[in-house]
């Protein structure tokens, strides 16, 4: 019982990992990106109730 094997092609449980590996990338980098949005709009945000504060006084 002669197991073929494929040097080149990576085993089903390589190609899980990398995936996974890839997917939690995607993620990490998806959070990063909506981080730096949420915190340029609640800066920007910030900014306008400052405004509006220091007018109606």
């Amino acid at each position: 019982m002669g197991k073929m094997s494929f040097p080149d092609k990576p085993s089903h449980g390589e190609l899980f990992q990398t995936r996974t590996l890839h997917v939690w990338q995607d993620a990490a980098n998806f959070l990063k990106v909506g981080l730096l949005i949420f915190m340029k709009f609640f800066l920007v945000l910030e900014g306008k109730i400052m405004q509006f504060k220091e007018s109606l006084y």
